[in-house]
């Protein structure tokens, strides 16, 4: 029994330090960055005559100050004063991962590239200017780089690349022009987590095996990798196309899920059918839990 507990206890403790260190790491950073932004501003507008040679020296510092490695281009920071530019690189910085709760349908306007890489343009009702090049945009819970981004109509437009092992790996394979896909954009700090954690790393492609509808919600069982299956739980979480649903039933490598009629009205899934594939992500405590598992074993 003794045993039992403190490996509960490793357990904890290993998933504190994994799952936290990242977040408290930004964090960390942020608040060092935002102390430097914070005496930059004050000498730039409180310590000196407007318009100064101090004051340009100032704003100067704090152009030093909010930039980082993964900062974009120096001509994107025209304006190295205002509080926009400040707000712009924070919400940059940030990002972390998904929680599997879509918040828009995009629709893949172009497909170009061959067998190893593929450029793709998506349409979406995000704004253009909440697009970044360079942060983060789950497709069908594929965690991919935002490229490019322009105004469309009432929403944008974004691009993305698709590489080899993401070809492989998922169903981004079979993406053609016009599918539909599920997106999410990356989680900053402060958001809501609403569903679970969620990385974008696709770990495998599930095949649908049955689709049955009721009372205007639908059950969907599916049939999961061998080797991934044992990080399926009953009542646990999954990532499928990106989607954070419960495991409502689970025998060998089938489990189902049960989709809501919200669910169904705001995510693609309202038009799959048997035989379609679908990515895969199990759940990262799962992970952690069964490594940590095989790492105690003697």
């Amino acid at each position: 029994m003794w045993k039992n507990l403190d490996f509960i206890k490793q357990t904890k403790s290993y998933f504190a330090f994994h799952l936290t260190a990242d977040i408290l790491g930004e964090a960390d950073s942020l608040l060092s960055r935002t102390r430097a932004i914070a005496r930059c501003l004050r000498r730039a507008f409180f310590r000196t005559p407007y318009g100064s040679r101090r004051r340009s020296r100032c704003l100067t510092s704090l152009t030093t100050a909010i930039r980082s490695p993964n900062s974009p281009p120096r001509d994107e920071w025209q304006d190295t004063g205002s509080s926009g530019s400040v707000r712009q690189f924070i919400s940059r910085r940030i990002y972390l991962m998904f929680t599997g709760i879509i918040s828009d349908v995009g629709l893949i306007e172009s497909v170009e590239g061959g067998e190893n890489l593929r450029h793709l343009r998506i349409a979406c009702s995000y704004p253009a200017e909440e697009i970044a090049p360079g942060t983060s945009i789950a497709c069908n819970g594929v965690c991919l780089t935002v490229t490019a981004r322009g105004a469309l109509n009432n929403g944008s437009w974004f691009e993305v690349d698709l590489g080899a092992e993401t070809l492989a790996r998922t169903t981004a394979r079979q993406w053609q022009k016009g599918t539909r896909l599920n997106l999410e954009r990356a989680l900053r700090l402060g958001d809501e987590l609403s569903g679970h954690m969620v990385t974008g790393h696709v770990d495998g492609t599930a095949e649908i095996i049955a689709v049955a509808n009721f009372e205007g919600m639908r059950r969907i069982a599916f049939k999961a990798p061998h080797e991934l299956a044992r990080f399926i739980a009953e009542k646990g979480s999954v990532a499928l196309d990106g989607t954070s649903l419960t495991v409502n039933s689970l025998e060998g490598d089938d489990f189902s899920v049960l989709l809501i009629p919200h669910t169904l009205k705001v995510t693609g899934w309202g038009s799959v059918k048997a035989g379609d594939k679908v990515n895969l992500e199990v759940d990262l405590l799962a992970r952690y839990a069964a490594r940590l598992a095989e790492a105690a074993t003697p």
